[in-house]
């Protein structure tokens, strides 16, 4: 079906005659244009890609219905929900897809094609997905995750991480000041009956509290990314950016302009800058505890790269010294009892795939990649995610290039083989 699929979407290409280097650097528009953005429909019973056969400014969007065999043309409303619908998760019995669009989540039941909708804001919400119970539909909203019942109606919040700095509490006083302090209690019975009041008061809410508040993480001004909870919510997984400020971005002139004033567009740091720092963090809600997962005693993580024999000796970077890195990925399986983390340096010469015991943030060594030139290809992540996930409970998928070409792997996470 494939191959049949890919002769019919690629015909007004292939039907042309042979053809000159000097006609394929000619317009595109003059040999046909190919179909692009290719994506599969929910019920697998249709093709949505973009296509230009009819040489207009842009692509407009079709579709290719296997049951009939035809190409239609599509509007662009049933095109935008078809491709995020497709972007969409799946709950555990495949039965159901959380979706995002125009900023909202929805929940597509698939039996009957029926489209929830679950929040209307201006905000904009994203990475919607079941939890282990198919009830329940998480997606984050700014710093913070949220929850919504499908049979309570019911929405939570799970977690509460601030852009801010944690209030003083306990602010040191001068041993004056406590002196004052305490004359001031033994002085006036005003005051220490006020005190006893306040104590009392406190006492007494703490002790009335219907539920136990959410702990308030505070970030600074750190920036949050992959903020991920697990299966049955007690761990929450996040990563923390501290840009660094002598990390300077080229600069691009762009000189064709609307108003006919050259403008600057920014672009992405030179190589060879300092990287920015990432920190990786879990938050057990159980324990109420946060947890700096530590990547210190990974293997090869304090390793010299070869590139730094060409640096200048003052510049050379110590043996003793860890190497950045980023968790580009957290995956939890299905049922939420193992969790495993793909680590990458941020000098793209390493990757780890490590089990994490999140209780205790310690790590366990599955698979190391390293290569003196890049850690990078086809399914790895560097310009795509990388292709890693679960095929079971206990057995993941991922790709490498460890032999030198690139191969899909497994590895069962109990027995590590």
């Amino acid at each position: 079906m494939k191959k049949i699929l890919f002769s019919i979407l690629f015909m007004p290409f292939f039907s042309q005659a042979q053809l000159s280097v000097e006609q394929i650097m000619q317009n595109p528009k003059w040999i046909g244009t190919s179909p692009a953005n290719v994506f599969w429909g929910y019920d697998s019973k249709s093709v949505y890609f973009n296509w230009n056969p009819d040489k207009n400014i842009s692509d407009s969007s079709y579709s290719f219905q296997l049951v009939s065999n035809k190409i239609d043309k599509i509007n662009y409303k049933d095109a935008t929900i078809a491709r995020d619908i497709a972007m969409g998760n799946y709950n555990s019995a495949k039965n159901k897809i959380t979706f995002i669009h125009n900023d909202d989540v929805y929940v597509l039941t698939m039996s009957t094609k029926n489209i929830t909708r679950i929040t209307n804001t201006t905000e904009q919400e994203f990475s919607a997905f079941f939890l282990k119970n198919d009830n329940i539909v998480v997606y984050q909203l700014k710093n913070n995750l949220f929850a919504w019942n499908s049979v309570t109606g019911n929405t939570e919040q799970l977690t509460n991480i601030q852009n801010s700095s944690a209030p003083s509490i306990n602010e040191e006083l001068s041993l004056q000041q406590k002196w004052l302090n305490e004359e001031a209690l033994q002085t006036s019975s005003v005051q220490k009956k006020r005190k006893e009041k306040a104590d009392a008061t406190k006492q007494f809410l703490d002790s009335n509290k219907e539920e136990r508040q959410l702990r308030t993480i505070y970030i600074g001004s750190k920036e949050l990314q992959n903020l991920i909870i697990s299966p049955g919510e007690r761990f929450v997984t996040y990563n923390l950016f501290e840009r660094n400020d002598d990390a300077k971005e080229t600069i691009v002139p762009s000189y064709v302009t609307q108003d006919g004033y050259t403008k600057e567009i920014p672009s992405r740091s030179k190589v060879g800058r300092p990287a920015g720092n990432y920190s990786f963090y879990v938050f057990d809600k159980l324990k109420d505890t946060v947890i700096n997962v530590s990547f210190d005693s990974i293997p090869f993580i304090k390793y010299t790269p070869e590139y730094v024999k060409f640096y200048p000796n003052e510049l050379k970077d110590s043996n003793n010294s860890s190497r950045k890195v980023i968790v580009q990925n957290v995956l939890w399986n299905d049922e939420g009892t193992i969790c495993v983390i793909d680590i990458f340096s941020l000098d793209n010469k390493d990757r780890w795939i490590m089990q994490l015991d999140a209780a205790t943030g310690k790590l366990r060594l599955l698979d190391h990649q390293h290569d003196e030139a890049w850690i990078a290809g086809p399914g790895i992540a560097w310009l795509e995610p990388a292709n890693i996930g679960w095929i079971n409970n206990t057995t993941i998928y991922f790709q490498s290039e460890a032999t030198g070409y690139s191969h899909l792997y497994a590895y069962n996470v109990s027995t590590h083989q």
